[in-house]
């Protein structure tokens, strides 16, 4: 039962898994937010022109 105990009590790797969450919950936010605006931004530069105009190609 000491045991049992003992590591309920023990918070020696609890700042550890905190910042594991922390970086979890950003990574998880960057791809939603990714996800959310990738496809505009495809379109914004699938819609730009190849060779731009005026500009001899070499």
């Amino acid at each position: 039962m000491t045991v049992v105990k003992s590591l309920l009590l023990d918070e020696s790797g609890q700042g550890m898994t905190e910042y594991a969450i922390l970086i979890g919950t950003l990574a998880l936010g960057a791809i939603v937010a990714l996800l959310a605006i990738g496809t505009q931004v495809r379109n914004a530069f699938s819609h730009t022109p190849k060779q731009p105009n005026g500009v001899p190609a070499s």
